[in-house]
C-alpha cells in the first residue's frame, strides 16, 4: 500500500511539472516567434530547449514507473496562452516586455518546482527530486536585462 501512495505521489508530482513544462515550452516559442531581435531569440531557444530537455526526463521517469503521460497542457496554460495572443495581437511587444514574460513563465516553474519539492525526500523520490533540483537549478542562471532607451542585452 505504502509502495502504490509513494508511486501515485511520484506521478502526480510527474504529471503536473509535464503539463506546466509543455505550457512554458509552448510560450518561450511564441515569444521566440514574436520578436526580431537575435540575442533575444537566441536566450529563448536556450530557455526552450533546458525545457525539452527536463521534458524528456520527466517522459522517461513515468516510462520507468510504466505511466503514460497525461494532456500536454492545462487549463491554466490555455488560459495563459490567449492572455498571450492577446497581448501580442495588441501590444507590440519589445525586447523588455519579452524578457518580462519569459521571467513570469520562469517564476511559474519555480514556484511549481519549489511545490514538489516540499515533501520528504524519501529513496523512492529522490531521482525525481534530483530531476527537479537541476531544473530549478537552471532557471536560477542569470536573467537577460535590457537596459532602458538602450537596444544591447545584457546577461
Amino acid at each position: 500500500m505504502r509502495t502504490q501512495i509513494n508511486q501515485d505521489i511520484k506521478t502526480d508530482s510527474l504529471h503536473k511539472m509535464l503539463e506546466l513544462s509543455f505550457d512554458a515550452e509552448s510560450s518561450y516559442e511564441e515569444l521566440k516567434i514574436n520578436t526580431v531581435n537575435s540575442e533575444l531569440v537566441q536566450w529563448l531557444t536556450e530557455k526552450q530547449e533546458l525545457t525539452t530537455d527536463f521534458i524528456m526526463k520527466i517522459l522517461t521517469l513515468l516510462q520507468h514507473y510504466e505511466v503514460p503521460p497525461r494532456s500536454n497542457t492545462t487549463l491554466k496554460g490555455k488560459i495563459g496562452k490567449m492572455w498571450l495572443d492577446m497581448k501580442l495581437k495588441v501590444f507590440k511587444l519589445d525586447a523588455s516586455l519579452i524578457v518580462k514574460e519569459c521571467c513570469k513563465i520562469d517564476d511559474l516553474m519555480l514556484d511549481m518546482l519549489s511545490k514538489q519539492m516540499e515533501e520528504p525526500i524519501t529513496p523512492e523520490t529522490n531521482t525525481l527530486y534530483e530531476c527537479y533540483r537541476k531544473k530549478f537549478k537552471a532557471l536560477l542562471t542569470p536573467k537577460l536585462e535590457i537596459p532602458k532607451n538602450k537596444n544591447v542585452l545584457v546577461y
